[in-house]
């Protein structure tokens, strides 16, 4: 890594008259067309340090984060089984359609509804009157 540091700071990028390009270190004759660019200095090795125990931290965080999901995914398809079968047990049973002629005697808050009518026929459509051009 400190190989890498001492070659931080100023490279120098030239194009010759064959569009060639060349980067190095010291500046070269021909200042024409020549560019600087600037190097930032790599991160010390405190500051990987801290960054490398945030990476395990937020990991750590992570594979709780994932194993707390686990826990409630269990925990509401165990409550949603429960569910389901406490409906299950509460359902009364189905009663045999025993209704007659008298079906308030077998049913007696059942009033049977009016048989429906039968679907009217639309009639004649009006006349249509288009504009006169």
């Amino acid at each position: 890594m400190s190989a890498f540091r001492a070659n931080a700071g100023t490279i120098y990028k030239s194009v010759d008259e064959s569009g060639n390009v060349t980067y190095s270190q010291t500046p070269p004759a021909d200042i024409d067309n020549v560019s600087e660019i600037r190097l930032q200095a790599p991160p010390t090795d405190d500051r990987m340090e801290a960054a490398q125990q945030r990476h395990e931290r937020n990991l750590e965080a992570a594979q709780i984060l994932e194993q707390n999901r686990k826990k409630r995914e269990q925990l509401i398809a165990e409550e949603n089984r429960r569910r389901s079968e406490n409906q299950r047990k509460s359902r009364q049973p189905v009663l045999p359609d025993t209704a007659g002629d008298d079906d308030r005697r077998v049913y007696p808050y059942y009033y049977p509804y009016p048989k429906p009518r039968p679907p009217v026929k639309p009639g004649p459509r009006p006349p249509v009157h288009f504009p006169v051009r």
